[in-house]
């Protein structure tokens, strides 16, 4: 992993963690599923050409493959943290995770992401938060999985059929 990427996960966590309200959520515990987001808008027009992490799925796509089984806004990814946990403070805002950091658990993202040079595979995104508030609640404590995502910094540049928003490759 680069170095600017190893310094520069941290806020592109916050930016994911912030955004948690447009994030799937799983109605039973069990089966993650993608809530709808406007991401997933002509994800079936134009798939992008990765295998692996970021590979496009949705309806008419291919399904995801094994090293990334997880449908997340029309991008396959994969758990990289299960089990996380976050809190909310008295305005419903996020104010902690646990783990602080989930920079340990990258290798799992690059190992399944095979786009080359362009984007820095990181662990992150929230995924399945339990129980499905949206938005969150004040003083709460939430359970979720970090999966993977393709950020897009340092040079705000993503895999061809992808575009850099919020700090991460979407289509």
């Amino acid at each position: 992993m680069g170095m600017i990427a190893t310094r520069l996960a941290p806020l592109a966590f916050a930016v994911a963690i912030c955004s948690v309200a447009l994030m799937g959520c799983g109605d039973d515990g069990e089966t993650p599923v993608d809530a709808p987001h406007p991401a997933d808008a002509g994800v079936d027009a134009v798939p992008n050409t990765l295998i692996g992490l970021s590979q496009s799925c949705g309806p008419n796509l291919p399904a995801c493959p094994a090293e990334a089984p997880i449908c997340r806004e029309g991008l396959c990814t994969l758990a990289c943290h299960p089990d996380a946990s976050l809190t909310t403070n008295a305005s419903g805002q996020i104010v902690s995770t646990t783990p602080a950091s989930f920079i340990p658990d990258n290798p799992a993202c690059a190992a399944a992401y095979h786009g080359g040079v362009v984007g820095e595979p990181i662990c992150g995104a929230i995924f399945n938060v339990v129980p499905p508030d949206s938005p969150l609640q004040p003083s709460k404590t939430y359970a979720f999985d970090a999966v993977c995502q393709v950020s897009c910094l340092p040079q705000n540049t993503c895999p061809a059929g992808l575009t850099c928003r919020d700090l991460e490759c979407f289509p």
